[in-house]
């Protein structure tokens, strides 16, 4: 190989590093957004976001509850899996109760007709 194909691989290689890294950065520290924001362009995004428990429903080991800010609301589901690695955490998802103020990190996705937002790890905090 000669210098032009080094440098042309190297290139390339640095490039495609610095558009992985990106890609991975916006999957581990997800993109804060207004429950407002989120529309049907959102299917498949994880995002954060912050609202007051509006109702709560706690069934079979799940808890399902509505999250609302800005006169906007978002379905968010609370399998049994994620509630029982929320409470090695720290976070009895059984305490959850209307008007608690939390942060939610999740995959947007669509269930009953309605958006909802599904966290696919612990993070669920109660931030008030």
């Amino acid at each position: 190989m000669d210098d032009t194909h080094v440098k042309t691989l190297s290139v390339t290689g640095s490039i495609a590093s610095v558009v992985a890294l990106y890609l991975f950065v916006g999957m581990v520290f997800p993109e804060g957004m207004n429950i407002c924001s989120i529309d049907a362009g959102s299917l498949g995004s994880v995002v954060t976001v912050e609202g007051s428990v509006s109702e709560v429903l706690h069934t079979n080991g799940n808890v399902f509850f509505t999250l609302a800010d800005g006169g906007c609301e978002i379905k968010v589901v609370l399998w049994s899996d994620i509630v029982s690695a929320l409470s090695m955490n720290g976070l009895d998802a059984a305490s959850i109760g209307v008007n608690d103020t939390i942060s939610v990190t999740g995959v947007v996705q669509s269930g009953s007709g309605r958006l909802q937002l599904v966290p696919v790890r612990p993070s669920v905090s109660l931030t008030g």
